[in-house]
């Protein structure tokens, strides 16, 4: 812990009795003592107060304007009833009373007979902060990563080389508690995915070009994830699986669903987005092939079909496809006022792949079960895109940020290049160009943090080929408020390559995750030489101060 940091100390009372019971008066000091990510040691440096909020949940938040520290290091409230069971929110707030820090602690259990400490991760508002790498020499790309809503991160599989194609996924689940942290900031290994088997009958182990999904509907597997699909490899692997599960963080138990719980097909890299009264849509993605041995990157197998999980039956449906769809392959899709699922852009390949390019189609998906073809100008993508991103807004419209887009056929004299547009798609009016971002990229990843801004993550400015193959992958990291029209604004500085930026490394294909009480959490991805990283960071932004 950095010596300058403050010790928050709140004054507590209760009921407990002397046996612990909870029927006496009891009086206690409950020291909140900060942690700051790796790279922000002088943080509280430029913080002039602080204000502490105690969250209760149903009963309410409590909110103490404080001072600065003390002599002794010390920042003190009043006395504080009820903490038992309650959160704890830091805020620093600088000379001008602008919002500089924040970090808030999972819900806290009161010790019946001692003081406690409880440590708090706060990091700078608006900024990076780097925490410990993966354990050991862990690296992951195309981690499932997870905010569990209770102040942990969890991640499922991934790769653990990069993109080779090569069957290297593991079958970790790792978690970082954000809420409650330990002093090394990492993640800790806690449990293993279960072995399955492919569509080819066989037995394989670790998942990477799975969904992994956390369920919000009103049904008892609220808050559980939702994991379908996938392989054991990146690329053109025939490990693929139709199995689906679900995970439940309260008691950490996987649940491996038989039919009519698994997919129609086995499919990996398709997409995965939660509509209406709690269903999820999974559509597209690729089947690759059956027979042993790896497929060539320019054989894949694209799937023409999408399905619809129903939570509270755990039934996997096919939904109605037709020819005209799609593509549905390097598409993406993304919830509209809840109600559909938007699908747009993909990869078309001719002649086995020697030539490619993008579509600017878009289907949809809603309670009909049927995956309609949109002919809509209007409501058609702005341009032909593959490795683009469609991020749900909390109002019910969707972000369109980057992606790679062609002219003519890649490969027979058509060319390909990096996106900076972004786009806001309502239902009501179809897309709307609301400005620019200052990177061009694809393969990148969009976090919605609470104010209903994004952060746009990472990524690559160019490719060479059609899938994975980034030749300039970026670590810059810029800000996006879909409502005001203009360019996006840096989170930090990048350079002219944009090759030295907000992440320590410059990644294409990061995993991200994010709470709105807790931050996002950036986790890993592949490199330049595509091989997987192991770096892990923080953002806290979008804090709205109490």
């Amino acid at each position: 812990m950095h010596p300058r940091l403050p010790v928050l100390v709140l004054l507590g009372a209760c009921a407990s009795g002397p046996d612990g019971s909870r029927n006496g008066p009891l009086a206690f000091t409950l020291r909140l003592r900060p942690l700051t990510p790796l790279n922000q040691p002088d943080l509280f440096d430029d913080v002039d107060r602080f204000t502490v909020t105690v969250d209760r949940g149903s009963a309410g938040v409590e909110v103490y304007d404080l001072g600065t520290a003390g002599a002794d290091g010390t920042v003190r409230t009043p006395a504080v009833a009820g903490l038992d069971g309650a959160a704890i929110g830091i805020y620093g707030h600088g000379p001008e009373g602008e919002l500089v820090a924040y970090g808030r602690s999972s819900a806290w259990t009161l010790p019946s007979d001692a003081d406690d400490d409880v440590p708090v991760l706060v990091g700078r508002v608006g900024a990076i902060g780097r925490l410990t790498d993966l354990p050991g020499d862990a690296a992951l790309v195309g981690a499932g990563l997870v905010a569990d809503g209770s102040g942990r991160f969890l991640t499922f599989g991934g790769d653990e080389r990069g993109l080779d194609g090569i069957d290297h996924a593991t079958q970790d689940v790792l978690r970082l508690d954000i809420g409650r942290p330990d002093t090394s900031l990492s993640f800790s290994e806690f449990g293993d995915l279960p072995e399955y088997a492919t569509v080819n009958g066989e037995t394989a182990v670790g998942l990477i070009g799975h969904s992994t999904t956390r369920l919000s509907g009103n049904h008892d597997e609220q808050g559980w994830v939702l994991l379908a699909g996938g392989a054991a490899g990146m690329s053109g692997s025939s490990t693929i699986t139709d199995r689906v599960m679900l995970f439940d963080p309260e008691t950490e138990d996987v649940v491996v669903l038989e039919d009519p719980g698994r997919l129609p097909d086995g499919v990996y890299h398709h997409t995965a987005d939660e509509f209406g009264s709690g269903y999820v849509a999974i559509i597209g993605g690729s089947v690759g092939r059956s027979g042993a041995g790896p497929v060539d990157d320019r054989e894949f197998s694209i799937a023409q079909t999408a399905a619809v999980f129903e939570p509270r039956s755990r039934a996997t449906e096919p939904v109605i496809t037709g020819p005209e769809n799609g593509p549905l392959f390097l598409h993406d899709a993304a919830t509209v006022d809840r109600s559909f699922v938007l699908s747009c852009g993909g990869l078309m390949v001719f002649d086995r792949g020697a030539r490619w390019e993008a579509s600017n189609k878009c289907d949809r998906l809603d309670d009909s079960m049927v995956l309609e073809r949109i002919d809509d100008p209007a409501h058609l993508l702005p341009r032909p895109l593959i490795h683009h991103d469609m991020t749900a807004l909390p109002d019910g419209r969707v972000l369109l940020t980057g992606g790679f887009t062609t002219e003519g056929e890649v490969g027979a004299g058509g060319t390909v290049q990096a996106s900076n547009d972004i786009w806001v798609y309502a239902a009501d009016k179809g897309w709307e160009y609301v400005g620019a971002l200052n990177v061009a990229r694809g393969q990148h990843a969009v976090s919605v943090l609470p104010d209903g801004s994004v952060l746009v993550i990472g990524g690559s400015v160019e490719i060479d080929g059609p899938l994975w193959d980034a030749e300039g992958p970026t670590g810059c990291i810029e800000h996006v408020t879909p409502d005001a029209i203009g360019n996006a604004t840096m989170v930090g500085r990048c350079d002219d390559a944009g090759l030295d930026g907000d992440l320590s490394t410059a990644v294409i294909l990061p995993s991200v995750a994010s709470d709105p009480d807790y931050g996002t959490l950036i986790v890993g991805g592949a490199d330049r030489r595509n091989d997987a990283v192991g770096q892990v960071a923080w953002f806290v932004g979008g804090i709205v101060a109490p």
